[in-house]
């Protein structure tokens, strides 16, 4: 999404606190969501980034990237970053619903002050973490961390395409569209116009594992019909007609709370085009 540059509240100055000790964070994905070693994985996200046919646009604001293995989600994000390579960002807030956790009404932070992958460390941004914990809707939640892939798969994505930006990964429970509203209020009253918001999310789940076979003839033009439905209810950029959309279809959309905030966060001038399907 992009926008024309308004002015904002200033937010925290990115950093990780000098008189907090580091904490590095490191994630488990690496040997089972994309390859451990440093020069597999740098080769990989280096073909999936040439493989992109895609110019960097002015002013991206934010993405909507998807989360599985790289081999099956990497070609598709590639497009994505690709198109926020024209910038530098102070820093880069990480949006994805949490899978195996149950939260209601809130959302995780880590306890860290750096992720480290096969690629090197990466600083998370600890003054924003801390302005965010001063609001009720966010906490520090136990195993939220090791058990959640759905913003660590973006990391070293963002190393090799965005460089070492301090991250501020957040994993998003289950939200009213109330509560999406006000998590939307409190980031936006932190966010300055050179943060990158990534909200992580894949679209339809389809088949008897998810428990949603609403059809099965002409399963790929069907799931293609429901993704770019849901996609239009994300262009219309109303987060009650997005909301609307998912409970009367039904779909298996893992993101859609995470999306309901991004939705609640958007100017009025906001342009989403679709780069990849």
């Amino acid at each position: 999404m992009r926008h024309e540059p308004q002015q904002q509240a200033k937010a925290p100055e990115p950093t990780a606190e000098p008189s907090r000790p580091r904490k590095v964070f490191d994630s488990p994905l690496a040997g089972r969501w994309y390859p451990a070693d440093p020069s597999e994985l740098a080769a990989m996200l280096d073909k999936h980034l040439a493989a992109a046919v895609q110019d960097p646009l002015e002013r991206v604001q934010a993405l909507v990237l998807p989360h599985a293995g790289y081999q099956y989600s990497g070609p598709v994000a590639a497009y994505g970053l690709k198109a926020a390579q024209d910038r530098e960002y102070s820093r880069i807030v990480i949006m994805g619903p949490s899978h195996r956790v149950p939260m209601r009404g809130g959302a995780s932070v880590p306890d860290a002050t750096h992720y480290r992958t096969p690629l090197g460390e990466i600083p998370l941004d600890v003054a924003f973490i801390e302005a965010l914990l001063e609001h009720g809707m966010f906490r520090r939640v136990a195993q939220v961390e090791d058990l959640e892939h759905s913003v660590q798969i973006e990391v070293p994505l963002i190393q090799h395409a965005l460089g070492a930006t301090p991250l501020v990964p957040v994993v998003v429970g289950h939200l009213t569209l109330d509560e999406a509203r006000e998590m939307a209020r409190v980031l936006r009253g932190l966010l300055d116009a050179d943060t990158l918001v990534i909200v992580s999310s894949d679209f339809t789940h389809y088949g008897p594992n998810y428990g949603y076979v609403p059809f099965e003839e002409d399963v790929p033009a069907n799931l293609e019909r429901l993704d770019m439905a849901a996609w239009n209810a994300i262009e219309a950029k109303e987060p009650g007609v997005f909301e609307t959309w998912v409970k009367d279809s039904g779909a298996t959309v893992c993101g859609t709370c995470p999306i309901l905030v991004l939705l609640s966060m958007l100017p009025e001038d906001a342009r989403p085009p679709l780069l990849k399907y």
